[in-house]
């Protein structure tokens, strides 16, 4: 807190070099009732607003990068472990083990990424609950940055036939991973030797009877069409064969050996939410009430957007250099850029000193400090116990970007 607001008065101290500037750091306790005093919605507005003018600007410059003309969307979910009060355990989820000695309160944060793009354009955190019906109250409260020219990528957790349904509604296609128990047609089609089908599934071919009252309820399609095909996957268990399920019916547009590698796309999910954990590090909450943890994650949520922005020449300018033959492969070292513009945002956002000015010193930093790619890096599964998990904290997390 100190360190922002000594910038803010340096700042001030420069552009009003005339003018008399009150320069007193405010208390904690002045700081925190101020604080209080913003919704955490507004993070989720400044996104919404970000989102639109970004895409706005890249489809007129051309910047903006598809797959097929179409936006792919990976959605997915990280449990986030937030300060345990008595205010959080009524509004997020209570879990305990089985001796019931070490309670941790707990999110669930749903993030939508544009993979190709690195921007996350829609976000929640809320209450452990069905992955799935997440994803779909949040296409239905931010209907206006989702189209018909996305393509949702999912794992397993998302084969759920409310969400399937709804996407059918909307015409908002698909690619996502079915379990291997599931729907009788899915099950029919993996005990075959055909590698790519269309099937049709309906809702009385599951027994949930609050799926079927959903569907009544919101006079959704209780009949789907979809395609799956076969491919094969490398597991922690060695290569198996996996099964996808795709609303992208017209296999002369979409060949069977196409969704392999769409599918892999889906990982940019999943190493963004490992930046935001890790890297940005949105467990370090700065407060404990409900708001202030709401506030850390949404401004989280937007600080790596603008991350992106930041990052976007740089890469294509390592990029270039990769293409003339370097011996390493070298990518933006993300622990840097994230420092990088947490010690500017003051200077950036506040001072009346040029931005792309301000943007090109900062691009600068960033050139000099790449780290190598490692393509089929792998990270063993960390055990759970408390010493694994302190010694992980302190000593590994820090320096694994």
């Amino acid at each position: 807190m100190n360190s922002f607001f000594r910038k803010i008065f340096k700042s001030n101290k420069t552009d009003n070099a005339n003018k008399t500037i009150p320069q007193q750091t405010p208390t904690s306790s002045s700081f925190t009732q101020a604080r209080m005093k913003i919704e955490p919605n507004l993070f989720s507005y400044l996104n919404f607003k970000f989102v639109k003018s970004y895409y706005k600007i890249s489809r007129k410059q051309g910047d903006l990068k598809l797959f097929n003309g179409r936006r792919l969307i990976a959605a997915d979910t990280s449990r986030i472990n937030v300060p345990d009060t008595d205010q959080t355990r009524e509004s997020f989820t209570l879990q305990t083990n089985k001796s019931k000695d070490r309670p941790r309160v707990q999110a669930l944060g749903l993030l939508c990424c544009d993979v190709l793009n690195n921007i996350t354009i829609a976000s929640s955190l809320k209450k452990l609950s069905s992955e799935p019906m997440m994803l779909i109250n949040e296409l239905r409260e931010n209907k206006s940055l989702f189209n018909k020219d996305d393509i949702i990528l999912a794992d397993r957790a998302y084969a759920d036939f409310r969400l399937l349904s709804y996407l059918s509604s909307r015409k908002i296609d698909y690619l996502i991973r079915f379990p291997r128990s599931t729907y009788r047609e899915v099950m029919d089609f993996i005990e075959s030797d055909q590698i790519d089908k269309v099937i049709e599934i309906d809702i009385n071919t599951k027994t949930n009877p609050q799926m079927k009252q959903y569907i009544k309820d919101n006079r959704l399609p209780e009949k789907i069409k979809l395609r799956v095909v076969k491919i094969e996957l490398e597991t922690p268990r060695g290569k198996e064969i996996e099964i996808l399920g795709t609303s992208l019916l017209d296999s002369k547009q979409w060949a069977t050996e196409d969704f392999k590698g769409l599918y892999f796309m889906r990982w940019g999910v999943e190493t963004y939410i490992d930046r935001f954990k890790n890297i940005y590090e949105v467990e370090n909450f700065t407060g404990k009430s409900v708001q202030s943890i709401k506030q850390d994650y949404y401004g989280m949520v937007l600080l790596t957007n603008y991350e992106t922005l930041l990052t976007e020449t740089v890469e294509e300018e390592i990029e270039e250099r990769n293409s003339r033959g370097n011996k390493y492969q070298q990518q933006v070292n993300h622990s840097v850029s994230a420092s990088v513009l947490v010690d500017n945002m003051v200077e950036i956002f506040y001072s009346h000193k040029d931005t792309d000015e301000i943007l090109e010193e900062l691009k600068d930093e960033l050139l000099v400090s790449p780290v190598l790619k490692r393509p089929n890096r792998k990270y063993p599964r960390r055990g759970s116990n408390t010493n694994i998990e302190l010694y992980y904290q302190k000593y590994v997390k820090k320096h694994n970007p």
